[in-house]
């Protein structure tokens, strides 16, 4: 198992950096090796897929709602299973700050 470093999460861009951006987007400090940054990434690029899954589903089928629903559903649940994984890794501070979105509390 390789060594444990800090990694820097933004959910938004889909992003894990060994570096803080200094910019003003959210960013959440995570713990973690070399294979716990990997499965972050592998998270985003499944949850990249549920999306344009979803997108691809409306351009072909737009008044399909039942069809659409699922997809956006499982889009949410990557998204959960990504604040999921961050919260694992997450630093005091990462972890508080999720508990405190409440996107990890049982539906």
């Amino acid at each position: 198992m390789s060594e444990k470093k800090k990694y820097y999460v933004k959910v938004d861009s889909g992003e894990v950096k060994s570096a803080p951006t200094p910019d003003n987007s959210v960013e959440y400090e995570i713990e973690g090796n070399y294979e716990d940054k990997l499965s972050i990434e592998n998270l985003f690029h499944e949850q990249h897929l549920a999306g344009s899954r979803s997108a691809e589903l409306h351009y072909r089928a737009p008044f399909q709602e039942i069809s659409a629903d699922k997809e956006r559903e499982q889009y949410d649940d990557e998204m959960v299973n990504i604040y999921k994984r961050i919260h694992e890794l997450g630093t005091p501070e990462t972890k508080e700050k999720i508990e405190q979105i409440g996107i990890l509390e049982e539906k």
